[in-house]
């Protein structure tokens, strides 16, 4: 018996046993990989598809939030190469593309907007130091200052209108509605298949 465990067969046994269990758990690895990535793929994309639709819905892109925070797809997308067929994992990569392109159209909105809220203030101040030199020049009472300012600044507050860039706007329009649903498609069931999601 002990010849047994001394000669090159047992050792043979044991590598194959150990290799296989290697094999199968790095399998087990990869499969809990790709589940992991499908589940966070899916969330992704109907968080996506629910912010194009409010988008399409609303057309009010003031009030919106960001269209893709992440995109792990960029990260992940090699795990599901074998899972996809061309045409399916070209619909996913598109989504994505789409939505960075749409996302970097809202960002440019709203740093537009914000370019514009800067300019009012950057006028107000300007508008106020003339103010300011009028006054002096004139060799007027400080209340007169005091308010003149106030109607001054009640108008500049009243006046609700900034610049809102078309252009931005317009395109993000024009990407979002280009932009095809993913989750109901044989990809995004597919996916969801693999993350185990319903």
């Amino acid at each position: 018996m002990y010849d047994f465990f001394d000669s090159q067969l047992f050792s043979t046994i044991m590598l194959l046993v150990t290799g296989l269990f290697v094999f199968i758990i790095y399998r087990m690895q990869k499969s809990g990989e790709k589940r992991d990535a499908a589940i966070i793929i899916v969330n992704e994309i109907r968080n996506a598809e629910q912010a194009i639709i409010n988008i399409k819905n609303t057309k009010r892109v003031g009030e919106l939030s960001i269209i893709l925070p992440n995109n792990s797809w960029t990260i992940k997308k090699h795990l599901f190469v074998n899972n996809l067929d061309f045409d399916e994992y070209n619909l996913v990569n598109d989504f994505y593309n789409k939505c960075d392109m749409a996302e970097g159209y809202r960002v440019l909105y709203f740093k537009t907007l914000n370019e514009s809220v800067i300019a009012k203030s950057n006028e107000m101040q300007v508008a106020l130091i003339r103010l300011m030199e009028e006054i002096i020049r004139n060799s007027k009472d400080v209340h007169e200052y005091d308010t003149k300012k106030e109607k001054l600044v009640k108008m500049a507050n009243a006046e609700t209108w900034l610049f809102e860039p078309n252009r931005p706007v317009s395109n993000l329009i024009e990407y979002i509605d280009n932009i095809i649903m993913v989750t109901t498609s044989s990809a995004g069931l597919k996916i969801k298949k693999i993350g185990h999601i319903k």
